[in-house]
């Protein structure tokens, strides 16, 4: 087809729009793509701004009316321009919190109210909000503590230990699947033959609300399910009046065995110093660690193995879970690097002393219609191998080409 032809698919078959109106968008894009990148005979650089229009308005759907309303002539660049802004102002928040990582991590103060209003500003975004409601739907079927899930029983991933034997990958096309068979290194339809585990006994619920160790977080917004968890928040610089959040370095607060001197009271989780200030976190204390946009804004790979690490500590060994929430482009792109990102970190984080239970890709809200790209996964304790050497979790500016 023309350059122009694979374009107008795109927006097409991705805005579910006519198929005149997506050739009209597609014109008004090769203008932009032109004025902007200079001369495009193949179309590849108007292909590659019609993608970013059609995930700029999956996540941000209200600017979708705009688009279509007047003449796509004067509508199209302007949608454009609004998405690069806000695209910039985003580019930005994230340079301002990887900035006081650094600094942190140079022994200096930073720009720390910049900091707090960027991780605020994050974390109060639509995905991050659905992304947190997510992490309380999956700790309440882990722990089964509604009464619901209590007569109709254990959700099965909370519990089960089979699964796909070793290498094998299961892909989904249309109503069918496939499965990628290690041994002979090609596809196939037909299922492996699953091992199944010995009989599981689900373990008895949990007494609402479970110990939630919330750490990165400046506003604390666990706190909006307080029947569920009891969070206990904790970041470099917690956001202006943020209820139950202390200001801590993660990295700098020791983790004390409950035989380590400190006189304890049943159930305490957290020594404060005579000040209020964090003194101390106990071992093995949490039923739950979210590591939400923390991970990929700390600026060395091996400290953020350490601060898995970390977190592995302040779970219990019994059924405690990890979950680690980042932005899709925290991990490489299948467009250049071969292998599975997501699994390299998943096979990485385990080797600290986790199974991986849970892992989704995308977070999606149907009212308004939108969804976008989050990279979720739900970690259950494991035995740690003391002899065992992390691998450190790479981000895609660290990856060789």
């Amino acid at each position: 087809g023309s350059p122009l032809s694979h374009s107008a698919e795109l927006i097409m078959r991705q805005l579910g729009t006519e198929q005149w109106k997506a050739h009209r968008i597609a014109k008004g894009v090769q203008r932009w793509a032109v004025h902007h990148n200079g001369e495009d005979p193949t179309g590849t650089k108007t292909k590659r701004w019609a993608r970013r229009l059609c995930r700029g308005l999956q996540q941000h759907p209200m600017l979708r009316d705009g688009l279509f309303k007047g003449t796509f002539e004067e509508a199209v660049p302007e949608t454009l321009e609004e998405l690069e802004r806000r695209s910039t102002r985003h580019g930005a928040r994230v340079a301002a919190i990887e900035n006081q990582h650094q600094s942190n991590r140079e022994g200096e103060d930073g720009d720390k109210e910049e900091y707090s209003r960027a991780s605020a500003y994050m974390g109060e975004e639509w995905w991050m909000r659905a992304a947190h409601t997510r992490v309380t739907k999956w700790i309440d079927e882990y722990f089964l503590l509604s009464p619901e899930q209590v007569r109709r029983g254990h959700h099965p991933w909370a519990f089960k230990k089979g699964g796909m034997p070793p290498g094998w990958k299961r892909y989904v096309k249309g109503d069918r699947a496939m499965f990628w068979n290690p041994e002979k290194k090609r596809m196939q339809y037909e299922e492996p033959v699953f091992i199944e585990p010995d009989e599981v006994t689900p373990p008895a619920p949990a007494e609402p609300p479970v110990s939630l160790l919330d750490v990165g977080s400046c506003s604390n917004p666990f706190i909006r399910f307080p029947y569920l968890v009891e969070p206990v928040a904790l970041d470099l610089q917690p956001m202006h009046d943020a209820e139950g959040v202390m200001q801590a370095d993660f990295f700098e607060v020791p983790i004390l065995q409950p035989e380590d001197g400190e006189e304890l009271e049943p159930g305490q989780r957290v020594i404060l110093g005579e000040d209020g200030k964090l003194k101390g976190i106990v071992a093995g204390s949490f039923d739950v660690v979210v590591l939400s946009l923390v991970l990929s804004y700390v600026p060395d790979a091996a400290r953020r193995m350490e601060m898995v690490a970390r977190a592995r500590r302040c779970l219990r060994d019994d059924r405690g879970l990890l979950f680690v929430i980042e932005v899709g482009s925290a991990l490489a792109d299948s467009s250049w690097y071969e292998g599975d990102a997501a699994a390299d970190w998943s096979k990485a984080i385990e080797e600290a002393g986790f199974r991986t239970k849970q892992f989704e890709d995308e977070i999606k809200e149907s009212y308004p219609p939108r969804q976008h790209r989050l990279l979720q996964w739900a970690f259950e304790t494991a035995p740690i191998d003391e002899e065992r050497s992390l691998q450190p979790l790479l981000t895609p500016r660290e990856m060789p080409w």
